[in-house]
């Protein structure tokens, strides 16, 4: 017998995984809670069409538990330059995506 494995590339291009990009900036700014924190990508994502202005900012709650882990990946792949796959969910407060998880590749 014979077998054949069949890999499916499924990223999505709406509301859910991206396609791999870099990560170029990020920003910590709000109050001395953290809430506010924003990545850019070399490739623009907004797939829930956000309206807000500054969609090219991805925003991350950096006041949860989540956050917390996020912003901690995002500084380690920004300074290894990795490749990392986006999971965006959504438009915040002030209409730009929010990133709801972040695959490093």
């Amino acid at each position: 017998f014979s077998y054949a494995v069949l890999s499916i590339n499924t990223y999505s291009f709406a509301g859910g995984w991206q396609e791999p990009t870099r990560i170029t900036q990020f920003i910590i700014e709000g109050s001395a809670a953290g809430e506010r924190i924003y990545v850019q990508f070399e490739t623009d994502f907004n797939p829930d069409s956000c309206t807000g202005n500054g969609t090219e900012w991805k925003r991350i709650y950096g006041d949860t538990e989540k956050g917390k882990y996020l912003l901690s990946t995002v500084l380690s792949a920004k300074a290894a330059g990795q490749t990392v796959v986006p999971l965006l969910y959504g438009c915040d407060d002030w209409g730009r995506p929010v990133l709801t998880g972040l695959w490093v590749q």
